[in-house]
């Protein structure tokens, strides 16, 4: 292999891994924010009143600008998720009446956040790709 396809390979390594820490911060945020949704308000979120607070993080932590709105959005889909697993197995509990307890959701540390979902192309041929690919690049501060 080249040395500048090595290069390349290290530097998308590299931004994947940084798209990756940018989202758990997220995560964890929209998990505080359900479990002190429902402590202190006894009501619970939706992901969708959860989707109208990303504009809100993305000012408080800027670095969020270089991650796509549809992968947020996805990381709201996989608290989403976690939450639902969890009253399945709370209900389980109740039918079973099993002493064992569900388990909360957990915060994601960095060695337990460890994939995203793109639902756009990734395709780095487009002109629309290339854009993308730049938005990238410069969180990275590799243009």
């Amino acid at each position: 292999m080249s040395r500048a396809l090595n290069i390349r390979h290290f530097l998308l390594r590299r931004l994947l891994q940084g798209q990756l820490n940018e989202c758990r911060w997220p995560y964890n945020q929209f998990l505080e924010q359900r479990k002190l949704s429902w402590e202190e308000l006894e009501q619970s979120l939706t992901k969708f009143q959860q989707y109208s607070f990303i504009p809100l993080m993305k000012k408080e932590s800027p670095s969020l600008l270089s991650v796509y709105s549809q992968v947020l959005r996805n990381v709201g889909d996989r608290v989403e998720l976690a939450m639902k697993a969890f009253f399945r197995r709370v209900k389980s509990n109740k039918k079973t009446g099993s002493k064992e307890k569900p388990g909360f959701p957990r915060f994601r540390g960095a060695s337990r956040y460890d994939s995203f979902c793109a639902t756009h192309s990734m395709d780095f041929q487009s002109k629309e790709s290339i854009s993308s690919y730049q938005k990238l690049e410069r969180s990275l501060n590799l243009a």
